[in-house]
């Protein structure tokens, strides 16, 4: 039995690895699809009612009262979320929440591993080697990946849960060659113990779905167990019925989830890919995805956010041979592991086992291959890699041992938390992310596509955003079939680029070529309405608007369109109340606030103007434009020497704006005049 002195050792020093290699990201900003599903989701504000996170998936607020939208039914993260975020979300405790839960877990994977072995040594050891895993980093360093954290903790308790239920406290599964009968003593099911353990190992298991679709695998993982558990003398058919009494209240448990996601999003499960596959090469497909997912669990090197996983076309090439060479060479290992070394067997079959939600190829997400999905599969990894270090230090003196096993844990552990906290930087900004992770993936349309757009908005780098959509566009032509979709982002990139440029008319030309490429696109009708606004065709502009409204009630872009729409009808007061829904839906839209300014200057009242403007500038110091219409409203205020800064600001930054070259002029032939 373990002690208290020896639980609070492993919470202590798993606390301190998870602790050591995560704080420093604490201050690294909101990245990629947290700028829209966390920041630009009016959900998540303490003014919408919670229910909308129970009854949509996770991109409803785009299209309020559509379902179906994606595959992602996951209420508790959005929930994290709101609770997290409040009013006007701050990084820094998201990214608290994320290293809290991760040592959770840890904690959560020591307990399971101890009751799965009995032997505190190696579920400390095996613990600690989770909680240092540079594959984690990606879940526990990226704010939207919170719903990994959440639905490990809660799959690792709900098997812990489930172990205390079926098996008495001095019951691990067997580690010699040879099995005893009497290695398998079940309480009876009628005791109040034990349907009080699968009572709580069912409802935990329930949370973890609603914190991720991944822990449908749990079921099947339950029914391995009991395979793998059952006395070695016993029948095939006792093993088949040992799995399904255990795990029937699991898949009843699957059957009542799935009745609540159909009701939500309408299916339950729909192709979110766009690849052709024949049966034949989605199981190829399947096998060398499991294969590499083990590769990166052995070799975390390099760690990559966006991984390009080409699908397998045919069965003879080097990668195909190699990975089914791989699976059923440990497919086999693990059949004949069942009759003599069960821990290794289980531990490899939990990997496999929990991979199977991710092997839906057309099912999950852009990126098919992440590293964040290896977070529960890695506990069986871990499992397996300190098994095998502990049967080989069992061959040397017990001092020996002892002393090699700390140094190999040490080592081990080190490494992999200065690995995190190298690329903990990575994760500080969109900026940093796609820079580090476009050398790993340089045929990725989506890294080209994203760096574009940062390039271009927020380091005002329009030559290199040009040369980054470019890239882009042509990595999403040459894919299998041709990625039409990022075609058509990297044409509204181009066309942002021209409209940056003052060129509307070309950037009317390209959105539309967007649109003929795919006409679905959403981004490319917010830009044909920009671009038909700068044009002067404000009817045009109008109805695109409106119509993409429509489509996106919930969208900044879109209702700052209307707004813009208003200002240029001069119609200030019309204006500042889409400006004000603007930040509304986004709190931290630098340019809701920007435009809800130029409203209020607009309508006479620049002191009104100026709190609009600051928090703008709080947003994107480096807008130049921001600082130009910030001087404006200071000039007419009265505040001319404070209006000077700001337009001096301006030109430091885009030495182009003719607008604070023009506030400059103003002010020179005020204090002239004052001079005379």
């Amino acid at each position: 039995m373990l002690s208290f002195r020896d639980i609070l050792v492993a919470m202590v020093l798993i606390a301190i690895v998870g602790s050591v290699a995560y704080a420093g990201s604490s201050h690294n900003g909101f990245v990629w699809d947290d700028n829209f599903q966390i920041l630009r989701n009016p959900y998540l504000h303490p003014d919408h009612p919670w229910a909308n996170l129970f009854t949509s998936d996770v991109w409803a607020y785009l299209h309020p009262g559509r379902s179906g939208l994606s595959n992602y039914y996951r209420p508790l993260p959005m929930l994290a979320y709101r609770w997290l975020g409040g009013a006007e979300p701050h990084s820094e405790v998201f990214r608290w929440a994320s290293i809290l839960l991760n040592i959770l877990a840890g904690w959560a994977a020591c307990a399971l591993i101890y009751l799965l072995t009995r032997r505190r040594g190696l579920s400390l050891a095996a613990a600690i080697i989770f909680a240092a895993h540079p594959v984690h980093s990606e879940a526990v360093l990226w704010n939207s990946a919170l719903s990994e954290l959440g639905c490990a903790l809660f799959y690792f308790l709900s098997f812990c849960l489930y172990l205390l239920a079926w098996w008495e406290p001095a019951q691990p599964i067997a580690n010699s060659r040879r099995r005893r009968k009497s290695a398998r003593e079940m309480p009876s099911r009628s005791s109040r113990r034990h349907i009080w353990f699968i009572a709580a190992a069912v409802f935990a298991y329930f949370v973890a779905l609603l914190w991720k679709e991944m822990a449908l695998s749990f079921p099947i993982l339950v029914a391995a167990h009991a395979i793998v558990t059952t006395p070695a003398a016993a029948s095939i058919k006792a093993r088949v019925r040992a799995a399904l009494v255990r795990s029937s209240p699991f898949f009843a448990m699957t059957a009542a989830y799935a009745v609540v996601r159909f009701a939500v999003l309408g299916y339950l499960a729909k192709a979110q890919q766009g690849w052709l596959l024949t049966p034949l090469q989605f199981g190829l497909s399947a096998v060398r995805l499991v294969a590499e997912y083990w590769l990166k669990l052995l070799w975390p090197f390099p760690l990559n956010a966006y991984h390009v996983f080409t699908p397998a076309r045919s069965l003879w090439s080097a990668s195909v041979v190699l990975s089914l060479v791989f699976v059923v060479a440990a497919l086999g290992l693990i059949l004949r592991g069942i009759s003599r070394w069960l821990l290794p067997s289980f531990a490899t079959a939990w990997v496999f086992v929990t991979l199977l939600p991710v092997l839906n190829l057309r099912g999950v997400g852009a990126n098919v291959f992440t590293e964040r999905y290896l977070y529960i599969p890695s506990l069986g990894f871990c499992l397996l890699v300190a098994w095998l270090a502990a049967e080989g230090l069992a061959h040397l003196p017990v001092r020996v041992a002892r002393i090699a096993a700390v140094v190999a844990i040490v080592a081990i552990v080190t490494g992999g938390v200065i690995q995190v906290r190298a690329r903990a930087s990575d994760w500080e900004s969109d900026f940093s992310l796609l820079s580090a992770t476009l050398p790993v993936s340089p045929h990725s349309a989506v890294i080209h596509n994203g760096l574009g757009k940062v390039l271009r908005d927020q380091k005002n780098d329009l030559d290199a955003a040009e040369r980054e959509y470019h890239r882009g566009y042509d990595a999403a032509a040459a894919e299998t079939p041709p990625n039409r979709e990022e075609m058509a982002h990297a044409l509204v990139g181009l066309a942002g680029v021209a409209y940056s440029r003052g060129r509307p008319a070309q950037s009317l030309q390209l959105v539309e070529q967007a649109l003929a490429v795919d006409p679905s696109n959403g981004d490319a009708h917010v830009s044909r309405g920009v671009a038909l606004l700068a044009l002067g065709r404000l009817d045009e502009a109008e109805k695109t608007f409106h119509e993409a409204h429509t489509l996106y009630p919930n969208d900044a872009i879109v209702t700052n369109g209307l707004g813009l729409i208003a200002l240029s009808r001069n119609q200030p007061g019309e204006a500042a109340r889409y400006f004000s829904e603007v930040v509304s839906i986004a709190p931290t839209y630098p340019d809701g606030y920007n435009n809800l300014g130029r409203a209020w200057v607009e309508q006479g009242h620049p002191e009104q103007a100026l709190g609009f403007f600051r928090h703008a500038i709080e947003l994107a110091p480096d807008n130049g434009m921001f600082h130009a219409n910030f001087g404006v409203a200071l000039g007419r205020a009265g505040m001319l020497a404070e209006s000077r800064a700001e337009f001096e600001r301006a030109l430091q930054i885009d030495p182009r704006l003719e607008w604070a070259r023009q506030g400059l002029r103003i002010l020179d032939q005020m204090q002239a005049q004052r001079s005379r």
